[in-house]
């Protein structure tokens, strides 16, 4: 079996950007310019399966995915039985972006055939999945707004001179700004992501009960499900660092929250990053960057 496939409603393809385009006939000059396995999953309802020594990923957009193109899927899955597959990961959209992982040691023999069960059940509710809202990120460079919270941020990272003290953190709280305040850590490495320092308790109602405590120390995007919004407010954040300056950013888009409670997440917010030195007793000085939020949408505020 080839490593890395596409199922549509009748067979499969390599998983490669121009065998996707040739099924839908897209003529690409520049074959890296679009990204059409993608493309192909979320608007035509094709299915991806990549196997990585004894791990197996799945990924569909659940709105849209031809039955024909699961149906091949588990009889690829059922092939696979009798091979020594360890883990499989399931990632389709239900409301936002949902990762599930099955694993050989809870599931034991019965691993494909629970897979196939869980496959069912989504596709049962699929009418439920509801749809992939639209991301809105603009970096609106360097210019403050006239928002206070924003303004006031901004004054005491001047007071600070950039350096990342509690004298920081204590202005900061009794402004009424550290419940809404996220502050990451750029390792020595550059190339791994950043890691979160500090979040304040407020993001618990956006991302769920624990999230403030429980990722400290992770890296942002494996601390989000949606990947895409991960990545995307955190682009900024490296440009912070090298220009040395303030940056305004204006975030809007919903996607399911992680502890799977309640409705969507609904994200209307502007935000300020700050570039700051975190300095260590003993240990080399890091660059952070603190991020405070300023809800716009009523009903979620923080």
């Amino acid at each position: 079996m080839t490593d890395d496939i596409v199922f549509n409603r009748t067979t499969w393809y390599p998983a490669t950007i121009m065998h996707a385009a040739q099924e839908v006939g897209i003529p690409l000059s520049r074959p890296d310019a679009v990204d059409t396995i993608d493309f192909n999953i979320r608007n035509l309802g094709h299915v991806h399966l990549r196997r990585e020594k004894s791990w197996l990923t799945v990924r569909f957009y659940t709105p849209n995915v031809q039955l024909g193109a699961i149906d091949q899927l588990v009889g690829k899955l059922r092939e696979l039985e009798t091979h020594n597959i360890t883990q499989v990961w399931l990632n389709f959209y239900f409301k936002g972006w949902v990762e599930e992982r099955f694993d050989r040691a809870d599931h034991g023999p019965g691993l494909m055939a629970d897979i196939v069960t869980r496959l069912g059940q989504v596709i049962d509710r699929r009418e439920e999945a509801g749809r992939e809202r639209e991301f809105r990120f603009e970096s609106l460079g360097h210019d403050i707004p006239p928002i206070e919270s924003l303004q006031l941020a901004k004054r005491i990272w001047q007071v600070s001179d950039g350096r990342l003290s509690p004298d920081v953190f204590e202005r900061m709280m009794q402004s009424g700004l550290l419940r809404r305040s996220i502050v990451v850590a750029q390792d020595a490495d550059a190339a791994v992501d950043f890691t979160y320092r500090y979040i304040g308790h407020g993001f618990d109602h956006w991302f769920g009960a624990g999230f403030s405590i429980d990722n400290i120390g992770r890296t942002r995007r494996a601390a989000h499900l949606d990947k895409r919004y991960a990545m995307a407010v955190a682009g900024d954040y490296a440009s912070v660092l090298d220009e040395w300056r303030p940056r305004i950013g204006h975030i809007n888009t919903s996607f399911a929250r992680i502890d799977g409670a309640g409705d969507d997440v609904v994200l209307d917010y502007d935000r300020i990053l700050l570039p700051f030195r975190l300095e260590r007793p003993r240990r080399k000085t890091i660059n952070a960057v603190w991020c405070f939020s300023e809800t716009r949408r009523e009903g979620v505020a923080l």
